[in-house]
């Protein structure tokens, strides 16, 4: 599990190299270069990488914890969705050996 620091650093780098991306627009796409997609459910995010036809190629499922909170409402971390798309986009690039994607997206 990463500390809040560590996961600071990590969003302070991305941030960072935010505006350092090459063009992503569809026409300078290529086949060989997957999307990182994130869909953060309830239950945790599913992180799949799909080629640019649509194709799931690969994906993988890490569970969050949900905390039913007094009057019937409920709440997540935010540092446990950090952790938790960073565990299964790990075990992605393990199993596929994607190194490189064309880009991210994400859904809630």
């Amino acid at each position: 599990m990463q500390s809040a620091k560590q996961l600071q650093a990590f969003a302070s780098n991305v941030w960072r190299n935010a505006g350092k991306q090459r063009d992503v627009r569809p026409e300078t796409m290529t086949s060989d270069e997957p999307i990182l997609a994130i869909d953060l459910g309830t239950s945790g995010p599913k992180v799949a990488l799909v080629a640019f036809g649509g194709d799931i190629l690969a994906w993988e499922f890490e569970p969050v914890r949900l905390h039913l909170v007094q009057g019937g409402d409920a709440e997540q971390s935010a540092v446990e969705w950090w952790e938790a798309i960073g565990a299964a986009a790990r075990r992605l690039t393990a199993t596929t050996g994607v190194t490189r994607v064309a880009v991210v997206g994400a859904t809630a």
